[in-house]
């Protein structure tokens, strides 16, 4: 009996063990983030019961370790809307898709209007080349600024059609929203 016992123990931790890591895909990179030349590293993880409910997390961690960035996706569109057979291969391919795309410049931000306060028929703030509705908390002369000062930035999902970018603010040393996007 006692046998018995230690075997149905023993057992069920070892098939909850495997069930609870069923997903268990941990991707990063070196980066600059923090500016041009820091040594930072950018890590996405997607771990749970299994891959459709996974929160998938994405951190900046600097060289020393200290995490500066952030955030956990509740839902992760291209895991839900696949019709390959091989699940793993999807999985995979879109970690590595985001690593490969999430870090660019802010020279890439879309341009944005800066109006002149003489000028009563300009309208400040709009984005005039995008085709959603976008928006910046920042001012637009903030906005410009650091889109000419071409310095790194993230760019990911915030939710099901929206995403967002965000640069290191060195003065506060903390990673800041500058542009969101909703289709």
């Amino acid at each position: 009996m006692k046998f018995l016992l230690i075997f149905t123990l023993f057992y069920s931790l070892s098939v909850s063990a495997d069930e609870k890591y069923a997903c268990d895909y941990k991707v990063s990179k070196p980066i600059s983030f923090r500016d041009k030349n820091s040594k930072d590293v950018l890590k996405i993880n997607l771990v749970g019961q299994d891959c459709l409910s996974a929160p998938l997390k994405v951190s900046i961690s600097t060289d020393k370790g200290v995490k500066i960035y952030q955030y956990t996706f509740s839902y992760a569109a291209p895991l839900h809307e696949h019709n390959d057979s091989d699940y793993d291969k999807v999985v995979k391919n879109y970690l590595n898709y985001l690593l490969k795309n999430m870090v660019s410049s802010t020279s890439k931000l879309p341009r944005r209007i800066s109006c002149d306060e003489t000028d009563i028929n300009c309208i400040d703030g709009i984005f005039p080349d995008a085709e959603n509705a976008s928006s910046s908390p920042l001012s637009s002369k903030e906005y410009n600024k650091i889109k000419k000062l071409d310095i790194p930035m993230i760019t990911h999902s915030v939710g099901r059609e929206s995403w967002s970018s965000f640069i290191y603010n060195k003065k506060s040393g903390k990673t800041i929203e500058i542009y969101n996007d909703t289709v």
